[in-house]
């Protein structure tokens, strides 16, 4: 659960090393994105720079930083336990619905695709789900900032059965009992404006 405020430091691959020093932060973790950076920042906390697509790995190391070792072992045991649960739970869904277009994007200016080189499909496969990409996407450089799409390309992704939107705002509410809310808040509404997703995709998302 998120006790504190949350603090805008820029993004993964290009923070800010004022607003990072602003916060005053116990331990600071980044991506190896950040190697020549690790001087300067390990000046203002302790840090520990992670490979972006290993988080169970990424998960001990950090666990181990602040001596939660065990802790995060059971939860990793646990978390294997119920995505085979869910699998077979959703495995009549994967044989009639195979294909999945899975994107996050903030207000629609700004699409990121998500395939297999990102964490956030891991999920989705170990379900069992196929995904759906563009051509371009097939064989994406290691450790590399994803990029972006125009709405304009979503028609060539029609293939999907379904649609998932990973709705992120990293602008505005510093409230963490509201996290959720204000990160969805403005792709929910952008998706409702917008007619091209809804009137070129064959299935609305699940927001």
């Amino acid at each position: 659960m998120i006790t504190q405020p949350i603090a805008n430091v820029g993004l993964a691959y290009e923070p800010s090393i004022e607003a990072i020093a602003k916060v005053q932060p116990d331990l600071i973790i980044g991506i190896q994105g950040l190697a020549k950076q690790y001087d300067t920042i390990s000046q203002i906390a302790p840090t520990i720079l992670l490979n972006w697509s290993e988080p169970e790995t990424n998960l001990i190391a950090i666990a181990g930083t602040v001596n939660r070792t065990q802790q995060a072992e059971q939860l990793l045991t646990e978390t294997e336990r119920r995505i085979a649960a869910a699998r077979e739970a959703f495995a009549p869904v994967v044989a009639t619905h195979p294909e999945i277009l899975l994107f996050s994007s903030s207000q629609l200016k700004e699409i990121i695709p998500l395939d297999c080189s990102t964490i956030c499909t891991s999920l989705p496969e170990k379900l069992g789900f196929q995904l759906v990409s563009l051509p371009e996407f097939d064989s994406p450089k290691p450790n590399s900032p994803p990029t972006p799409i125009s709405i304009e390309k979503l028609p060539q992704l029609n293939d999907a059965n379904s649609v998932i939107v990973l709705g992120y705002n990293f602008g505005e509410g510093k409230e963490p009992n509201n996290f959720q809310e204000n990160q969805l808040l403005k792709i929910k509404q952008a998706w409702k404006q917008n007619a091209m997703p809804s009137a070129r995709l064959r299935q609305s998302p699940n927001l």
